[in-house]
């Protein structure tokens, strides 16, 4: 006797297999279990305070990698496009994976990692090391401006850092730091924050050879810094010399930003870095007049990291144009000797 069709029975079959076809495409085992291993970084907003949280990375039996994002603050309804772009925050890079969005309702999403957008595997302990960084849209999708930017694997910063004063030189109200970061993989993330200066105008930025006192050729260019702020990351020298975290805090050299493009002689701040940095040692001499002349002040002498000294001069009563030359000589004033 001939079956008769079930219709019901053939359509819950096809989609049967058409859900474990889709699966097996992402992922051919979604119910694999963990091993216990886990990486969580954090996340926090630049444009809304009010938004942080976190990304997990753990690894699954067959080093494929979980990846669960955990926001709070988060609007109820929206939707939060996320992914994995390559390079550091500070270079820019394109999409590297795709990512579940995220639901502003639960502040959550999970995304089974086993391969790059391009098709390449890419496991647990690879994504531990990806030259990458996670980005969060807001609802709009402004890639211009995203709601959360961290980096992940090798950009991951170590914690160790300097931290520089940037002097004010064109314009008294204009100063900062710059901040030297060491990543996991030995290379260093610049950034400049300069106080009181909120114009749009774009600064050019270098370090030079050399200490501000003595000048010296570009050896690293700098992201150009628009109201007080960039980052750079850095690799190598302008001359493609490979250069690390612990090489660059013991470099010769000092950083310029410069006015802008068309007053690139003009600095609004400057500092020295590296072994020139001072070690906060200085002493001061009073300078007092000589023949009547009406003229005078101090000299400062400053130890820097390498043993050597800024001395800078400072005098009272001079007249606009005029120059001074200045000299350290043997012995006393009253005995008078050679210039040292």
């Amino acid at each position: 006797m001939q079956k008769r069709f079930n219709f019901f029975k053939f359509c819950s079959l096809v989609l049967g297999f058409a859900l474990v076809f889709s699966c097996s495409n992402d992922d051919p085992n979604p119910d694999l279990p963990l091993t216990g291993e886990a990486v969580i970084i954090e996340l926090n907003s630049v444009i809304n305070p009010s938004v942080s949280g976190s990304a997990t990375f753990e690894q699954r039996e067959d080093n494929s990698t979980l990846i669960t994002l955990r926001l709070s603050g988060t609007n109820t309804g929206v939707i939060l496009p996320s992914s994995i772009h390559f390079n550091s925050i500070a270079e820019g890079g394109d999409l590297a994976i795709s990512l579940t969005d995220i639901d502003g309702t639960t502040g959550k999403s999970t995304t089974i990692v086993t391969k790059l957008n391009n098709g390449s595997p890419v496991s647990y302990n690879e994504l531990l090391d990806f030259d990458g960084h996670i980005m969060i849209l807001d609802s709009t999708g402004n890639t211009t401006n995203p709601l959360i930017q961290e980096d992940i694997g090798q950009n991951v910063l170590t914690g160790n850092q300097k931290v520089y004063p940037l002097n004010s030189v064109s314009d008294p109200n204009i100063m900062g730091t710059v901040t030297f970061a060491e990543r996991k993989n030995r290379e260093t993330l610049i950034t400049v924050d300069l106080i009181n200066d909120n114009s749009a105008t774009q600064r050019p930025g270098h370090i030079h050879r050399n200490t501000a006192a003595e000048d010296g050729e570009i050896a690293v260019r700098l992201k150009v810094t628009v109201g007080g702020k960039s980052s750079t990351n850095v690799s190598e020298l302008e001359d493609g010399t490979i250069i690390t975290y612990d090489d660059l805090i013991e470099f010769d050299g000092y950083v310029n930003i410069h006015s802008s493009f068309s007053q690139i002689s003009v600095f609004v701040a400057q500092g020295d870095i590296g072994q020139n940095a001072l070690t906060g040692e200085n002493i001061t001499y009073t300078l007092v007049q000589k023949d009547g002349s009406g003229i005078s002040g101090v000299v400062k002498l400053y130890e820097r990291v390498n043993g050597e000294t800024l001395a800078i001069a400072e005098l009272l009563g001079t007249v606009a144009g005029n120059m001074h030359p200045g000299h350290i000589h043997a012995n006393t004033a009253t005995l008078g000797g050679a210039i040292v």
